[in-house]
């Protein structure tokens, strides 16, 4: 018998910085709409601390991060990718979360401290601003559902496959 897989969602971004807090912001409406997701799914604000609590999921089968991300799109566009397949375009790819330490950069930080990475994915959306504000602009605030729902079909994707099935180099 194989035991339950299991996921944990992490918000990232600075709540008192616009649109970068979107992360953050999403965490609720997605707890509201897990359903029968919810036994399999650990939800975690990390805030700006993504260093300090991605070592505490390494165990789990895969990590989904929620954060405000600059691909070059409108503001408003929602992104899905793995951030391990920028690697190769080194730290200046195209796609770059907005904080003082990138995704990419938490992920060696681990890998350093001999930790085996979980399949991680990032959904992502575009600011359409950041500056110091406790409210998000009203581009980002209208499509927050949309990224719940691509939350949401990314998890349960992740949650159909094999537990452990994948990790990373």
């Amino acid at each position: 018998m194989s035991r339950e897989r299991r996921v944990a969602v992490i918000g990232v971004g600075n709540i008192l910085m616009g649109d970068e807090g979107l992360g953050v912001h999403a965490l609720a409406p997605l707890e509201g709409g897990l359903g029968e997701l919810a036994r399999s799914v650990e939800v975690v604000d990390a805030g700006t601390a993504l260093v300090d609590v991605i070592d505490d999921y390494v165990e789990c089968d895969a990590i989904l991060l929620i954060d405000a991300v600059r691909g070059g799109g409108e503001p408003g566009a929602i992104y899905r990718f793995e951030p391990q397949a920028l690697d190769g375009q080194g730290r200046t790819g195209v796609m770059t979360s907005l904080h003082e330490i990138s995704v990419l950069d938490a992920l060696d930080l681990a890998r350093l401290g001999g930790r085996e990475i979980p399949k991680l994915r990032v959904v992502g959306m575009e600011p359409e601003t950041v500056k110091r504000s406790l409210e998000m602009s009203k581009t980002v605030r209208e499509r927050l559902p949309q990224l719940v729902e691509t939350v949401l079909d990314e998890l349960r994707e992740l949650l159909s496959r094999e537990p452990r099935a994948e990790r990373q180099e």
